[in-house]
């Protein structure tokens, strides 16, 4: 999930759980609002968690995995190979011959 979904998605949550909270206090209880902003805050929430948590591992726990494609960068004119993290779907080019597990 992009942060821009991400955060649209907390503030909606958050919009809707507030927005069952008054309606509660007003005396006028609206259950299904109250449940949906905690759902989506949760689901949210847990995701933000769970990603983060995969995304650190990728990064530093040595999960980047060379796809076998080769490119020569047009600005440097250098040869680099690419290389994909499972974790987060995040490709990564990279000098021949470098190991971005290393870093």
């Amino acid at each position: 999930m992009t942060a821009n979904a991400r955060l649209f998605l907390l503030i909606l949550g958050g919009l809707l759980l507030l927005g069952g909270v008054v309606r509660a206090a007003a005396g006028v209880p609206l259950l299904p609002l109250f449940i949906v902003g905690t759902l989506v805050l949760a689901g949210t929430l847990f995701d933000l968690g769970y990603r983060g948590a995969a995304g650190r591992r990728g990064a530093k726990g040595g999960l980047w995995q060379r796809t076998g494609e080769r490119e020569i960068n047009t600005l440097t004119g250098v040869a680099e190979e690419v290389w994909f993290d499972p974790a987060s779907g995040a490709r990564r080019y990279e000098p021949l011959g470098s190991d971005p597990n290393r870093s």
